[in-house]
Order: C-alpha cells, then sequence, then structure tokens
C-alpha cells in the first residue's frame, strides 16, 4: 500500500474501497446486511459501514481545522505521513494487529435500511476525497491536526489523517466481508 498523498494514490484507494463494498452487498436484503455474528455480540456488515461512515465524519472535522488554518502552497514532492503516523497506520491496517473499542459516539445502532447506510457510506467516502483535494493544497506533511481519538494530541501530520481513514475503511471492510462469510445460507 501507498501511504503517499496524491489524487492518484487516494483515488485508486477509494475506488479499491467502493469495489469492495459493492461486491461486499451486492445481493443482500435488510435481513442480511443486519445479521449479527456471535448471537448478536459482534457487527454486522451494516454497522460495520455506518461506523465508518460516522468516524469518517468525525476524524474529517479534525482534518478540516488543520487544512483551513494551514497556509496553500505548491510542492514539489508528495507528501508522506510523519515517523509516529507509520507507526499508528501499520496498528489500523488489516491484518488487526490491535483491537480498539469504539467510542461511544462511533457505536453504530443494530438495524439499519440498506439504502440509507448504503449512502451515508458513500457520503463518507465523497466526504475524504473532498478533503483530500483540499490537503493537496497545503503542506500535509507538515500541517498537524488535534487527533480527536487521541485526546487532542497533534503528534500526526494530514497525510497521517487520510491514510489512518482509508486504513481504518479497510480494516472494518475485511470485519464485514467476514461477516459475509458466516451467515447462515437461508
Amino acid at each position: 500500500m501507498k501511504y503517499t498523498l496524491t489524487s492518484e494514490n487516494v483515488a485508486q484507494q477509494l475506488a479499491a474501497i467502493r469495489s469492495r463494498v459493492q461486491a461486499l452487498t451486492i445481493g443482500l436484503d435488510e435481513s442480511a446486511l443486519n445479521w449479527q455474528p456471535a448471537g448478536g455480540r459482534q457487527w454486522s456488515i451494516a454497522q460495520c459501514l455506518h461506523h465508518l461512515a460516522l468516524t469518517t465524519e468525525f476524524y474529517a472535522q479534525a482534518l478540516d481545522v488543520a487544512i483551513e488554518a494551514a497556509p496553500q502552497v505548491t510542492l514539489d514532492t508528495p507528501a508522506r505521513p510523519n515517523l509516529l503516523g507509520r507507526v499508528l497506520i501499520w496498528a489500523i491496517e488489516p491484518p488487526v494487529r490491535v483491537g480498539v473499542p469504539a467510542r461511544a459516539e462511533l457505536m453504530p445502532p443494530s438495524r439499519h435500511v440498506p439504502d440509507v447506510v448504503l449512502r451515508q457510506y458513500d457520503a463518507s467516502l465523497d466526504r475524504l476525497a473532498a478533503l483530500v483535494e483540499r490537503a493537496l493544497r497545503i503542506d500535509a506533511g507538515r500541517a498537524r491536526y488535534a487527533n480527536p481519538l487521541a485526546g487532542g494530541v497533534k503528534s500526526f501530520n494530514v497525510v497521517t489523517g487520510v491514510m489512518v481513514m482509508l486504513a481504518h475503511n479497510r480494516r472494518h471492510l475485511v470485519q464485514a466481508e467476514r461477516v459475509r462469510t458466516l451467515r447462515p445460507s437461508v
């Protein structure tokens, strides 16, 4: 996986994520999308997608603030995550190495209407794409954001924030794909 902030790199990653979601959800009805393994103790496919939509918006707000505060520049080379950011991305990227419980405000409800959750998820990917276009106009390798999931600490650069969101999507898509394979045939 490439962790450089370029339009092409992020567009390729988003296209791959969208393709996986389409393959994951094709042919599934409301019951299948909401089915939870382990007697309801694990998330359904719809819950995974809703959590991703919530988390992307939550995280994007912090990145918006950093992007707005940074001066606009034109760079010759693509920006990359800082060292601490690479460690964070590595921890989030599948396969899951570290399990972290979701914050209460990012916990998805148990039931979802398929069209609604799919629209919300798709809108979150559009939000991320728009954020990237804005991040490309600043020095995203230098600009730091207040990480809302790390107590507002400004240890990570904006590139890290973008790459974390992409890795987080892949992480939960692996989880959702596993749910699809576990669901008993009806």
